[in-house]
């Protein structure tokens, strides 16, 4: 995996954020205005200081530009209920998902790097345990678990967390 470098922060860069994150909460007033009943399935408003707080790299930037981006869209608003109760939008289940196939991209490209194998003694270890391919299914998924889950996923795919595990956790099992 390339390495990735800390973002140099332009102008144009955090203006381009700004205006992503007032059209997102523009949207979302609208809609609460227009319904209010929405306020438990939206997103909790945006804020230009908590994802520059946030954002590392440049791909950081971008995925959550293309995140607010997404949002745009007709129809993401649009609310679900689970099997299990679990209150969200289409846009929130499809970030989830998004989110997770990455994670699981990277974790696989880290299993393969590994070679795990039975010669070599590493087959089951720890390291090997931490990049099986994480699991989503919105319908089995507890309501008390919904709020972990979503925090986990959000944490792992951002490009310091990945720094993060290269560097210490994963190196356990070896």
């Amino acid at each position: 995996m390339q390495k990735r470098y800390n973002i140099r922060w332009r102008d144009t860069d955090k203006k381009e954020l700004a205006k992503a994150v007032r059209k997102f909460n523009a949207k979302r007033t609208r809609l609460l205005k227009q319904v209010p009943e929405l306020e438990e399935f939206l997103p909790p408003k945006a804020s230009t200081k908590e994802i520059r707080k946030s954002v590392k790299t440049r791909r950081d930037l971008k995925n959550e530009l293309n995140s607010l981006e997404r949002f745009m869209r007709k129809g993401a608003e649009k609310p679900i209920v689970t099997k299990e109760g679990i209150k969200t939008t289409v846009y929130e289940k499809k970030e989830i998902s998004i989110k997770v196939r990455a994670i699981n991209l990277r974790r696989a490209a880290e299993l393969k790097k590994a070679a795990p194998s039975t010669e070599k003694g590493t087959m089951g270890t720890v390291r090997e345990n931490n990049l099986k391919p994480k699991q989503y299914d919105i319908d089995k998924i507890k309501k008390s678990d919904w709020k972990k889950f979503v925090e986990s996923v959000e944490k792992q795919s951002k490009d310091e967390w990945i720094k993060l595990c290269n560097n210490n956790s994963w190196r356990i099992g070896r």
